[in-house]
């Protein structure tokens, strides 16, 4: 997902530098000590064979006038100037590469023809899920469920066996919903030496 620098996403709550406060479908998880001295936080691994169906969460979603669904080239500029405005330039930048990829490897949520979340995968790295984010005042719904099953979903049927969530923030979630387990020492991982404002 990246490292969290400038505007913070609006899902995380910085206290002191070391303590992470994060606020999922409506719940606030706490961590103490997640983030390394750079900012940033673990990647978590996922079995992609072994993922819940997502068909529930759907039609869950749909009853409360929620789509989840595959992003298209034309929305672009929408989804990209939204992400900016709530999440910042750096996740922007790794949804605009989930744009280059056919299909885009980006889902978003859609409500009343707006739209309150997005998830990418395939963007910073190949085999990489993330960055995902939902608009603060639709978080009560179980969107990033939603988002987050279908580009598993996505991943496993394109051909992996397993997915990485890059610097993954809300640990206790990804572990709830797919049994994500946190990999060792890989905070930055891939992000090291990354460049900055």
């Amino acid at each position: 997902m990246g490292t969290i620098t400038g505007k913070l996403p609006a899902h995380v709550d910085i206290f002191e530098g070391y303590s992470v406060h994060l606020r999922f479908a409506g719940k606030k998880f706490h961590k103490k000590s997640l983030r390394n001295g750079d900012g940033f936080m673990p990647d978590m691994l996922v079995k992609l064979y072994q993922l819940p169906e997502s068909d529930p969460v759907r039609k869950q979603l749909s009853a409360n006038g929620i789509e989840i669904r595959r992003a298209i080239a034309p929305e672009k500029h929408l989804v990209l100037d939204w992400i900016k405005e709530r999440f910042g330039e750096g996740w922007t930048s790794e949804c605009e590469v989930a744009f280059t990829n056919q299909p885009v490897s980006c889902y978003i949520a859609v409500q009343n023809q707006k739209m309150v979340g997005f998830a990418c995968y395939d963007a910073t790295c190949r085999n990489f899920f993330g960055p995902m984010g939902v608009e603060e005042s639709a978080r009560v719904h179980g969107i990033g469920k939603g988002l987050l099953l279908a580009s598993l979903h996505a991943m496993h049927a394109i051909g992996y066996g397993y997915a990485i969530i890059g610097s993954a923030g809300p640990t206790e979630f990804y572990s709830k919903v797919v049994h994500a387990t946190i990999i060792e020492d890989s905070s930055p991982g891939i992000y090291r030496g990354m460049l900055k404002r």
